[in-house]
Parts: C-alpha cells; structure tokens; sequence
C-alpha cells in the first residue's frame, strides 16, 4: 500500500455555515478525484483547519 501526503485549500465569500460546507466537499471531492482515491478506508487521516475570520458554527 502507498502512503502519500495531500493537502489543500479553499475559500469562501461569506462567514457563512453552507458556504463552508460547499466549499470543503468540493475541495475533499477534488482532492479523491485527483489522488484517485476510491474508497474511505485509503485515508489514514484527515486534518481540516480554519483560519480566524471564520467563526460561524
């Protein structure tokens, strides 16, 4: 089995909870699509982070 290391970054318009959620599926979409990732259990761990100016729950 390899093990790899991926990350990457998003972006929203507003402090807003919906757009947070959209913008972190699609950004987890893409990074499975481009590390041709398949299953769930490929993933050892997932680390996700926000910076200060977001702040809604």
């Amino acid at each position: 089995m390899s093990v790899r290391g991926i990350r990457g970054a998003t972006s929203v318009e507003a402090d807003v909870p919906e757009q947070i959620l959209a913008a972190t599926r699609e950004l987890l979409q893409e990074l499975l699509r481009a590390n041709a990732i398949h299953e769930f259990d490929e993933i050892v761990s997932a680390i996700f982070t926000t910076s200060p100016d977001l702040r809604s729950t």
